[in-house]
């Protein structure tokens, strides 16, 4: 189980790069191709490519340890990232966070269980999903705005902004209402109490309490507010959690 989810979290990784190393979309989409090519090929039985991420994720295609539909939903929401203007409006970012996170979680949920999840297990790893995936982007903001990118729906004014390395009061707004909706689908899962054998993948979320309630402070600044723990605050806070079975 532990190998199959360092290899999902793996092929996650290389999905995540893509935009990194390119900022022409057509050669980011290319990238994101090849992956979509390798699971394609896995679904059809034919040998996997030489990669030492592609060949044991074809391998858990073609077990069937893996969920398709959550794959296909990572890959579509991946290819957002290639926009260079980044999201239009709420919609998108709701679409996009749903897939590069919601269905992250329920396909590591699947992979921990070693089994189909049912729809209510699969709604509350989706919303645990999602509350993690907006606390990761905002404490991966800084080092995005440094490549040139925002993913944040921001207006043309507050994305030229945080660009420059400003936190206007406009992006401070959309945070902040970014953040409410995710601590309640953070409080939502956690009242789910969904099953111990999920908790491997669960604790991919471990974090997210701590920096969503951040974004909640009217004064707070994108490129300060978000940064890591301490180590010993780290180790201690992940510790408790695995220890007490929490969220």
């Amino acid at each position: 189980m532990r190998e199959r989810l360092f290899t999902l979290y793996a092929f996650n990784l290389e999905l995540a790069r893509a935009s990194w190393r390119s900022r022409e979309p057509h050669i980011v989409l290319m990238r994101l191709q090849w992956w979509r090519d390798v699971v394609a090929d896995a679904v059809e039985g034919k040998p996997p490519r030489q990669h030492e991420v592609a060949a044991p994720l074809a391998q858990m295609v073609e077990t069937g340890a893996v969920d398709l539909v959550a794959l296909e939903a990572i890959m579509t929401a991946r290819e957002a990232e290639a926009e260079p203007e980044g999201f239009v409006d709420r919609a998108s970012f709701d679409a996009y966070i749903a897939g590069a996170a919601g269905a992250l979680m329920t396909c590591a949920a699947q992979v921990a269980a070693g089994r189909a999840l049912t729809a209510f297990e699969q709604e509350a790893c989706a919303a645990l999903g999602r509350a993690s995936g907006v606390a990761r982007l905002l404490e991966a903001t800084p080092k995005l705005a440094a490549h040139g990118k925002c993913l944040l729906p921001l207006h043309r004014a507050d994305r030229a902004a945080l660009l420059g390395g400003e936190t206007t009061a406009g992006t401070r707004d959309v945070v902040m209402q970014l953040c409410a909706q995710a601590l309640a689908l953070l409080r939502s899962a956690r009242a789910s109490r969904l099953g111990p054998e999920l908790r491997p993948a669960l604790l991919s979320a471990w974090r997210a309490e701590r920096m969503l309630k951040a974004g909640l402070r009217p004064d707070h600044d994108i490129f300060m507010s978000f940064g890591p723990e301490s180590p010993f605050r780290r180790r201690a806070s992940l510790l408790w959690r695995a220890l007490v079975g929490g969220l």
